[in-house]
């Protein structure tokens, strides 16, 4: 046979204090704007992130291009000398 307590079912008791309550919801609102602020610095990294992978492709044609300057100005240079 099933208590009274059982039938009733979840229920706050009034010896929970408000400030229990209003310090959890706090808390809880603490930890909603904490989360909101790290999505902002995420996707400022992920920009970041995206931006300097762009500066690295254009490195790495610049140094091509460097290199194929420098091969050319030496067969111009063994030229002049011979």
């Amino acid at each position: 046979m099933a208590t009274t307590e059982e039938n009733e079912g979840w229920h706050l008791d009034k010896k929970v204090p408000l400030t229990l309550i209003a310090a959890i919801l706090f808390q809880t609102a603490g930890f909603a704007y904490w989360a909101a602020s790290q999505e902002s610095r995420i996707t400022v990294l992920e920009n970041w992130v995206n931006q300097n992978t762009n500066i690295s492709e254009e490195l790495g044609k610049i140094q091509t291009n460097q290199t194929w300057l420098m091969r050319t100005l030496e067969k111009i240079e063994n030229k002049l000398h011979e």
